[in-house]
């Protein structure tokens, strides 16, 4: 997935956002008002996301965690604790449902 400045979201950091903040990708794509069949085919890059769903995305993850989807940042903060997890420790992601699973 790409927003307005060309830059990929990373499939593996993006479920990882997910994870932290409890969502599922039914429950994300919902939440943008699209399907989640769409908001996945956006996110495996099959689809171009619009204007209006990159705003609902960063909205939805916020900033820190629309930064670390781009790979603009490699820690992810807990909403409101001082828990962190840093790109090494992030879990593999199910493509089937949108939640993670325990990786190598």
């Amino acid at each position: 997935m790409r927003d307005g400045t060309k830059q990929p979201v990373a499939l593996r950091r993006f479920y990882s956002v997910l994870a932290l903040r409890g969502l599922s990708l039914r429950e994300l794509s919902g939440r943008c008002g699209v399907s989640d069949i769409h908001l996945r085919s956006c996110a495996l890059g099959e689809r171009r996301p619009s204007g209006r769903l990159v705003e609902a995305l960063k909205r939805e993850l916020g900033k820190d965690g629309w930064a670390f989807a781009r790979g603009q940042t490699d820690v992810l903060r807990m909403p409101g604790t001082g828990v962190a997890a840093d790109a090494t420790t992030i879990s593999q992601p199910s493509l089937l449902d949108g939640r993670p699973t325990e990786g190598p």
